[in-house]
């Protein structure tokens, strides 16, 4: 395996930034090594690994997430947001994290370390949670793409852990897709373009047809996902966003959210989220790279056009667009609609 020093740097940072703030026992440090070699692996020479019959995104780990499934046990008061890819996830975790800590300015420095390797709970080595687990936070926030069925959701409701989940119209979702696996640059790029084509239309084939390994099974796609989590819209520790409604209305969105995860938020404060957690400023923040994790950020190209509302008319053709709203009348009896 063969990555550049710059590279190998980012990411060594990227971990020992995290895991320097750790009150726990010098012997993380043995993780470290690990937790490096891992992350390059997972993002410059990623697999697709299995687990229940779901393919995971490249990178993301089968182990790890059978681990959170069965072994590890989340805290009273963390924050799991879950979504489908590019439908809003690593958006409404910084809301939240400036819900959480924006009037401690050590907590808010301190949290903007956690990037996507540590925050997502499928991805990296299980032993990552170590690290995790004696962090001196209050409150964590973590991020998740899996089907409600690889969470043990009831586990976590139990633990008093908020779910967040977050979902997008899909054909800005697919078009916002497309364009971040354009930008993805792992090793052996002919082998992902069969997986991850190239051209628009062989995309949009693949991707409708659920062929992609993106966390479900085989001929599955976004709608199957949101069907998932939708067994739990009625749940009281489960809350649904519409990426659209946050869009169009971030003070009473991010009001509500507050309120969902337990935080007493002024409309002062609330206003100071909406303006902190705009895309302008946050790719201002990521491209600056003041973190590792921000670095990291920049390089996953995770800010891209400003998540806006309508741009797949320039995409799709009129088949496209008639073909995914058949695929998404299954949603027909639910209260999920969406905003085009």
């Amino acid at each position: 395996m063969s990555v550049s020093d710059e590279l190998r740097e980012t990411y060594t940072n990227m971990i020992t930034e995290v895991s320097d703030l750790t009150k726990g026992p010098e012997s993380f440090e043995k993780h470290v090594t690990e937790l490096v070699e891992n992350l390059i692996e997972t993002e410059v020479h990623p697999g697709i690994e299995e687990w229940k019959d779901r393919r995971f995104f490249p990178g993301f780990r089968a182990k790890t997430a059978e681990f959170c499934y069965n072994d590890w046990h989340p805290r009273k008061g963390d924050v799991v947001v879950a979504s489908f890819l590019k439908t809003g996830t690593h958006w409404v975790r910084e809301i939240v994290r400036q819900l959480f800590y924006q009037h401690d300015a050590t907590l808010i420095k301190e949290t903007k370390k956690i990037g996507f390797f540590y925050a997502y709970l499928e991805t990296g080595p299980p032993c990552k949670y170590e690290i995790m687990d004696s962090l001196p936070f209050p409150r964590r926030i973590f991020g998740t793409h899996m089907p409600a069925e690889l969470l043990n959701v009831k586990k976590y409701i139990e633990k008093g852990v908020k779910i967040i989940y977050v979902y997008r119209n899909p054909k800005d979702q697919l078009v916002s897709f497309y364009h971040f696996m354009r930008s993805m640059q792992f090793g052996e790029p002919e082998k992902w373009e069969k997986v991850f084509p190239a051209t628009w239309n062989e995309f949009f084939d693949a991707c409708t047809a659920g062929e992609q390994p993106v966390g479900l099974k085989q001929g599955e796609s976004y709608v199957d996902h949101i069907m998932s989590w939708y067994k739990h819209y009625d749940n009281d520790g489960v809350h649904f966003v519409k990426y659209e409604d946050l869009k169009k209305d971030p003070h009473g969105h991010i009001s509500r959210i507050a309120d969902f995860v337990d935080v007493t938020a002024s409309k002062d404060d609330v206003t100071a989220v909406v303006t902190n957690t705009s895309f302008k400023n946050m790719k201002e923040k990521a491209e600056k790279g003041e973190t590792a994790a921000q670095a990291g950020e920049k390089l996953l190209t995770i800010f891209r056009k400003g998540g806006q509302i309508g741009g797949w008319k320039n995409q799709f053709t009129v088949a496209q667009s008639e073909k995914v709203d058949k695929m998404f009348e299954k949603l027909k009896d639910t209260k999920i609609s969406f905003d085009y």
